[in-house]
């Protein structure tokens, strides 16, 4: 809350990124077998016990399927195709951002720290996702300005002629 409340937006992002840049690369970090498993059970048994030490262990054994499923496609993984709002935000370095997209962005990053941790997938974590990947969406320089659903044809009512067409309604 204090970071939220002291820190610039600009800098609340530049941290959120920072944690969700841990949180997205734990599994590739994981699936190399760059963390010691065994060291992190053992350190688990010894401060909170056996049964702390079992529910982290059976975390690292549940992984195994979801890692398997991200080695398929290693290079750009499943996602989807907004890569390049990257570039754009970062050619606008000089762009305002929103007062709030710094606290939700950081919401969104500690909530997903937590999914890591503790594997709670909360509405919280919902709403802050939506609500960052909305305002990007704002700001992508390839969405189209007009309407998504826009009629193909003119309503019956205003057919743009000078006289209307007769209808039922128009006599």
């Amino acid at each position: 809350m204090p970071v939220m409340l002291l820190v610039p937006a600009r800098a609340q992002v530049r941290l959120a990124a920072v944690v969700a840049i841990v949180a997205l690369t734990y599994p590739m970090v994981r699936s190399f077998n760059l963390i010691p498993l065994d060291t992190v059970v053992q350190q688990a048994a010894e401060i909170s016990g056996p049964d702390r030490a079992h529910s982290h262990n059976y975390r690292f054994q549940d992984e195994l399927q979801p890692l398997a499923r991200a080695a398929e496609k290693p290079l750009f993984g499943w996602g989807g195709w907004g890569r390049i709002l990257i570039r754009y935000i970062q050619r606008n370095q000089s762009a305002t951002l929103a007062p709030y997209i710094g606290p939700v962005s950081l919401v969104l990053g500690v909530t997903m720290m937590d999914i890591l941790l503790n594997a709670t997938l909360t509405p919280i974590t919902w709403l802050a996702a939506g609500a960052v990947l909305g305002y990007i969406e704002k700001l992508n320089p390839c969405r189209a300005r007009q309407r998504r659903y826009k009629l193909h044809n003119h309503p019956m009512m205003n057919s743009g002629t000078r006289h209307p067409q007769k209808t039922i309604l128009w006599r």
